[in-house]
């Protein structure tokens, strides 16, 4: 039997208190992420267990389209209301990791963060986050910043 993924539905009213990063460092993991979206010509970004919009939130503000997939829905109301006149609003669906009801190539860019370990068929996921996006480089590529990484460098797989 399929185990399913882990929901952070419980965890929606603390989760931002306790998964902050400090300012400079989140900021800094923001603006690497945005060159390499606009190096790829990615005006719309899909974001992969969105949750509260920790990554989705700044993307909008640079002006990037956002679609967040979560299954949790408090997570996503959270999202919503943190919310202001300077994001771009994004469109929020609630969803499974392993079967994302997006077409296939609808999107210039997906990203996940702290995603994979809540997802027991992690592969899926990954399939399905190489199918949604479109390619404007010749391939693609899975941009993985590591919050502990002083220098700022993004892994490409």
């Amino acid at each position: 039997m399929k185990q399913a993924s882990i929901s952070f539905d419980h965890a929606a009213d603390f989760y931002d208190a306790t998964r902050a990063l400090p300012v400079k460092l989140a900021s800094d993991l923001i603006a690497a992420l945005v060159r390499e979206l606009r190096v790829a010509g990615a005006p719309n970004v899909l974001e992969v267990g969105v949750g509260t919009g920790r990554i989705a939130r700044p993307l909008a503000e640079q002006g990037f389209r956002v679609c967040g997939i979560d299954i949790a829905p408090r997570m996503l109301t959270r999202l919503r209301d943190q919310l202001g006149p300077e994001h771009v609003e994004p469109d929020l669906l609630l969803g499974d990791a392993t079967r994302l009801p997006l077409t296939t190539g609808s999107f210039g860019a997906a990203v996940l963060c702290h995603v994979l370990h809540l997802i027991p068929p992690w592969q899926e996921a990954i399939a399905e986050m190489r199918r949604v996006p479109y390619s404007t480089q010749p391939s693609k590529a899975a941009l993985l910043p590591d919050p502990l990484d002083t220098n700022n460098n993004i892994q490409r797989m």
